[in-house]
């Protein structure tokens, strides 16, 4: 499960606002947010199990986040890791649309994906079959359709409108420290789950926000342990390539 809001050019001077929780097991081994050795232009995390990311960017001002689609099944074709779809299109020069042509859809179980080349946001699911280029606005992605009516999305993204106008990017970590629902006569089952997972195996394990500016990117990331306690928080401002496509 994981939880990611947007705010795409709704505020000047800002192309992307992102608030986002990852949740994972804890037992599962990850990186935190950093430039990586390999691809020295991309920052974000690494999972170090299947070598993919969660979430990241690069120097560029181009941003991809990716979210598992909730479902009990899987077949023998589906072997690619879901955190390859972010890094591949972090590391090669195609926008967004040429970007995903080129992705085999039924080699991956249920993923949602959501990436911004510079110039436009776009959403893509493998079980809908759904490609939008995405109009200004907000957005919550989460286990399901962009569009489904599912309460935490809902709840995440009211927060994100609450303090979207901040400059502080530690505002928005601190706003998805949320760990209770607002209205508990909703469905139950994965609709009902909060915008922070406390857990002892399972859970929260990083809140990350991220603002992507005229020449710049700030980027703040705190990593959580069992049942929500805090390991730390990273906050670094990358600076953008100069004659970046714009």
């Amino acid at each position: 499960m994981c939880l990611i809001t947007l705010a795409y050019k709704v505020v000047d001077g800002k192309d992307l606002i992102v608030a986002a929780n990852r949740d994972e097991y804890f037992q599962r081994p990850s990186k935190t947010a950093d430039f990586w050795d390999e691809h020295p232009t991309v920052f974000g995390g690494l999972d170090l199990e299947a070598q993919g990311t969660w979430m990241a960017c690069d120097r560029r001002g181009r941003f991809g986040v990716v979210a598992n689609w909730t479902e009990t099944t899987a077949n023998a074709n589906q072997t690619k890791s879901r955190g390859d779809l972010v890094k591949n299109f972090l590391i090669n020069d195609k926008n967004a649309p040429e970007y995903l042509d080129t992705i085999e859809w039924d080699r991956y179980r249920g993923v949602n994906l959501m990436l911004f080349d510079g110039q436009e946001l776009h959403y893509a699911n493998n079980r809908k079959g759904d490609r939008l280029k995405l109009d200004p606005g907000f957005y919550g992605m989460t286990n399901t359709h962009l569009f489904d009516h599912w309460k935490r999305a809902e709840d995440g993204v009211a927060l994100l409108k609450e303090a979207v106008h901040t400059n502080d990017l530690g505002v928005l970590i601190d706003m998805l420290f949320v760990n209770e629902i607002s209205d508990s006569s909703e469905v139950l089952g994965f609709n009902f789950s909060p915008c922070f997972i406390v857990g002892q195996t399972y859970g929260t394990r990083a809140s990350s926000a991220l603002s992507i500016e005229q020449d710049q990117i700030q980027f703040c990331e705190q990593t959580y342990g069992p049942m929500g306690r805090i390991n730390g928080r990273n906050m670094q401002t990358i600076k953008l390539n100069e004659g970046k496509d714009k």
